[in-house]
């Protein structure tokens, strides 16, 4: 149980840089082309195309909800779990699967939490909050101003 908590981890962060609630396809091939798992001899590009293509593949266009560019999280779970199938064809699934995940995947994806967090933790400071505070008013004027950009005379 542990595992799937940590695909859902990393699925909730990557797709909140990509296209939340789902992962954009190009942006599924930089993450698992990042963490080594595309090899010349089990899983090259093509077969994570071909892998892309079944995982998001809906027999019966009902789900308005499911782009076919992008990902889910069930199809990030089924996408990861092919993956390690096909890199680890020896190894009992789940073991396939823990080693997927944690020699590819969590290693990375932890260095980028962190890394996320650290520019995070500079754009929260007192005198930040401050000069936000002090400026909301005008900052809400320039956001509607903004909106109305497409409407004629809309900065005059």
């Amino acid at each position: 149980m542990e595992k799937m908590q940590d695909i859902n981890n990393i699925f909730c962060f990557y797709a909140s840089m990509s296209d939340y609630p789902n992962i954009k396809r190009n942006d599924l091939f930089n993450l698992i082309q990042r963490v080594g798992l595309i090899d010349k001899k089990n899983v090259s590009s093509f077969t994570m195309n071909i892998m892309f293509s079944s995982v998001n593949f809906d027999a019966t266009k009902h789900f308005e909800e499911n782009p076919t560019k992008e990902i889910v999280r069930y199809e990030f779970t089924e996408m990861i779990t092919r993956i390690a199938h096909k890199l680890y064809p020896t190894l009992h699934l789940p073991l396939a699967l823990r080693r997927v995940i944690d020699d590819h995947l969590l290693p990375v994806y932890c260095k980028d939490f962190k890394d996320f967090f650290e520019f995070r933790k500079h754009l929260y400071t007192l005198e930040v909050d401050n000069l936000y505070s002090a400026n909301l008013d005008h900052i809400k004027r320039v956001i509607k101003k903004y909106s109305e950009l497409g409407k004629k005379d809309a900065w005059d």
